[in-house]
């Protein structure tokens, strides 16, 4: 994909309009590691668009906390978790006629529809 990383001048003009697009993936790619990585919504090949979601996030100590979520067919899917004394507390949400499973620090945890609150301690202590 071919994209221009001076395509638009300070003053707000555009340089050759060819190749100017905004929409180069290097931008999507940061996004995709911060749903799917840092938040951990994931989708499973074999029942795709959310339809089964695997929560698989990566807490960071040097990130205390994380909040996102993601409009699918089903309805709105969300990973919040915030690091605090020593625990982690994660709130999950699954849509309605949806699967899910989370894996948080190695053990794997079975959800229901609705939100689903985990507290864990923090690895690292």
């Amino acid at each position: 994909v071919w994209e221009r990383w001076n395509g638009i001048h300070p003053d707000g003009h555009f340089a050759n309009k060819d190749m100017n697009s905004f929409n180069h993936y290097a931008y999507g790619v940061v996004f995709d590691w911060m749903f799917c990585r840092l938040g951990g919504i994931n989708t499973c090949e074999e029942q795709p668009g959310y339809r089964r979601i695997l929560f698989a996030p990566a807490p960071d100590r040097r990130i205390e906390w994380v909040k996102c979520g993601i409009d699918t067919a089903y309805g709105e899917v969300k990973s919040e978790y915030r690091l605090e004394n020593g625990q982690w507390h994660f709130t999950l949400t699954v849509p309605c006629g949806c699967e899910a499973q989370a894996c948080i620090f190695g053990k794997t945890f079975d959800l229901t529809e609705g939100e689903n609150t985990l507290s864990l301690p923090d690895p690292a202590e």
